[in-house]
């Protein structure tokens, strides 16, 4: 059993494909992002997806979890065996990332905003998939004035135009509970990643009743639902990202309110115990013995 946290078992060399297809039938020397990472030299790069099907062709029992059904999807389109493929989204401590009065959460961190307050999260802005200058692009064109707050390495953010947003840096933070005070205290996460599996930040922000604005991209619609848990952009570029987070703004301005259905997202179906319970759920059906929980890995469309 491999869990997958992106599309590196069934590929050349890449961990996101941006729509490339060459790994369904071989990648090699044209490989349009050979210095990209993780980086492989491109005269290398046949072999490396050559061997990667073959581990998978002669494995006896090969099973890929993968955390999304975007993930899905792409494995089973390349080398993995279709049957072979099950989806068990990952799990969060729902005691730690946790609902907590935004007022008070803003109050523990410092924040003092009248305006809708944003908050984006990625380790690192200046990693071009994070989508940081879409976002920045995106928050230029919005006529409301609100307050943006970064939490990560912000380099990639800064002296940029952001219009009339307020910004407001807290840094890379490690600490889980310091982490859920920032969900807590946004309107909204916006999340502007160009690729993703199942992107941690969004979840996290879900269970603490945030609601997310993301792109149409990877896992993000698994976990992103209009109405419950947030809105998605219809294209993957700033102009639309922008009109997301319009739509959002006004809609919660008119009395939307996603955080109970958000928790309730959550608590349905990305609790830590229910991930360790969809992973004892396969390995017993794997050894071909009683399953003790009726938590099955989740259903996908082939």
């Amino acid at each position: 059993v491999w869990t997958l946290h992106d599309m590196w078992s069934f590929t050349g060399r890449c961990a996101y494909n941006f729509g490339c297809k060459q790994f369904e039938s071989g990648c090699g020397l044209d490989c349009p992002t050979p210095d990209e990472y993780p980086e492989l030299e491109p005269n290398r790069i046949a072999a490396a997806w050559r061997r990667r099907s073959q581990i998978l062709r002669e494995s006896p029992r090969p099973v890929a979890v993968v955390p999304s059904r975007w993930l899905a999807r792409e494995a089973s389109a390349g080398p993995w065996p279709r049957q072979s493929v099950e989806v068990i989204p990952y799990g969060l401590p729902l005691d730690v990332y946790a609902v907590v009065d935004r007022s008070l959460a803003r109050a523990a961190l410092g924040i003092e905003a009248s305006e809708p307050v944003l908050l984006v999260a990625a380790m690192d802005w200046r990693d071009p998939r994070k989508g940081g200058d879409i976002f920045v692009q995106a928050v230029a064109r919005l006529e409301t004035r609100t307050t943006v707050i970064i939490l990560g390495r912000g380099e990639g953010l800064r002296n940029t135009d952001w219009g009339n947003a307020r910004i407001l840096e807290l840094g890379y933070i490690d600490h889980e509970r310091t982490k859920a005070l920032a969900y807590s205290s946004a309107d909204l996460l916006v999340h502007p990643a160009l690729a993703d599996n199942l992107p941690n930040v969004v979840m996290e922000s879900i269970a603490c009743g945030t609601p997310v604005v993301g792109l149409p991209v990877g896992g993000v619609p698994d976990m992103v639902r209009l109405g419950s848990t947030g809105w998605l952009a219809e294209e993957s570029n700033a102009a639309s990202l922008s009109l997301a987070i319009s739509r959002a703004l006004s809609e919660i301005e008119g009395g939307t309110d996603l955080r109970h259905s958000c928790r309730d997202v959550a608590v349905s179906e990305y609790g830590s115990d229910l991930q360790a319970q969809r992973y004892e759920h396969l390995f017993h059906r794997l050894l071909g013995i009683p399953a003790e929980t009726d938590a099955k890995p989740v259903g996908w469309s082939r």
